[in-house]
């Protein structure tokens, strides 16, 4: 029960069966950004997420405020609070601004099986023009220095001109791949949709598929209101994944 509250939270929602490993970060900015430039896409936004566990105590909803409006203050100016939530065994405050989210939950469910009461930080960027990767990652992990090292997820989103066709597409995925010294772990391609999950090992730790590491995602999709072709790019995972309830 705690797991599937906890990652209701996540920008990147997580299956049961795509398991984030212990300390994760985002790969070298290098690396991404050559993947993207691979791709030849026009940029036209990126977003960022980080969380971590940062106590393994339960605060009270007031002490959860302050320390959340402490962290809001060095993320963005302007944070304010905007939800307050008090149940059984879980407190969560959440500070929203233009660009950013700061979301603390801190959970006692389970003290009857003796488990430790656990704290979560979750941090959402977009900005709002196009921004460096590395500056991206500096802002989401800011929150988390001295509490914990996060789980990074980036998400680079463009577009290519036109349709394209499937041996375009696959020359694009072997550009990119190769640009982010990836090997191809597992892809779907079905009509105008293509996707593409890869592993690297200059990439950082990786998620966990169905007992694969994944590191890379690409996703290539045709956009017939706009004519062009819609490039997602991100690590470990660029796009949204279903949870189950």
């Amino acid at each position: 029960m705690r797991g599937a509250l906890v990652l209701a939270a996540f920008l990147f929602l997580v299956t049961p069966g795509v398991t984030p490993q212990v300390g994760a970060t985002a790969p070298p900015p290098r690396l991404l950004q050559r993947a993207w430039r691979a791709t030849g896409a026009r940029p036209v936004s990126s977003s960022y997420s980080a969380w971590a566990v940062v106590d393994h105590r339960y605060h009270g909803l007031r002490g959860l405020t302050a320390w959340g409006a402490a962290l809001a203050g060095g993320l963005e100016p302007g944070l304010r609070l905007r939800q307050r939530v008090r149940g059984e065994g879980y407190r969560r405050v959440v500070y929203t601004g233009a660009t950013a989210r700061l979301v603390l939950e801190s959970f006692d469910l389970e003290p009857a099986l003796g488990l430790p009461p656990e704290t979560y930080l979750t941090v959402d960027f977009t900005p709002s023009g196009r921004l460096g990767v590395s500056i991206g990652e500096r802002r989401v992990a800011a929150p988390f220095r001295g509490l914990a090292k996060p789980h990074v997820f980036v998400r680079l989103e463009g577009y290519l001109p036109g349709r394209r066709s499937a041996a375009a597409d696959r020359r694009l995925v072997r550009r990119v791949l190769r640009a982010a010294g990836a090997c191809r772990v597992e892809g779907v391609a079905a009509g105008t949709h293509a996707a593409v999950y890869g592993y690297g090992p200059d990439l950082g730790p990786p998620v966990t598929v169905a007992g694969r590491p994944i590191d890379l995602q690409l996703d290539l999709r045709y956009d017939p209101g706009r004519g062009a072709t819609r490039v997602v790019l991100g690590t470990p995972l660029g796009a949204r994944v279903p949870r189950e309830a």
